[in-house]
């Protein structure tokens, strides 16, 4: 991301997953533990590293 974006304002952060059933990934873990909480926490992980010039807002929805 940093080769191809040389400024931010904000970041977005909207992702989720929304399933009556439970469905498991190739390592077990359900699929809307993965989505809903684990992806945005690497997410953020990944954005601190990148983005330590200045704090960018982040708003998760």
């Amino acid at each position: 991301m940093k080769q191809q974006v040389d400024h931010i304002d904000v970041l977005i952060n909207n992702e989720g997953v929304l399933k009556s059933t439970a469905n498991q990934n190739k390592d077990g873990l359900d699929i809307r533990f993965v989505v809903n909480y684990l992806a945005p926490c690497l997410l953020m992980k990944g954005w601190r590293t990148c983005s330590k010039k200045a704090p960018i807002p982040v708003l998760s929805i």
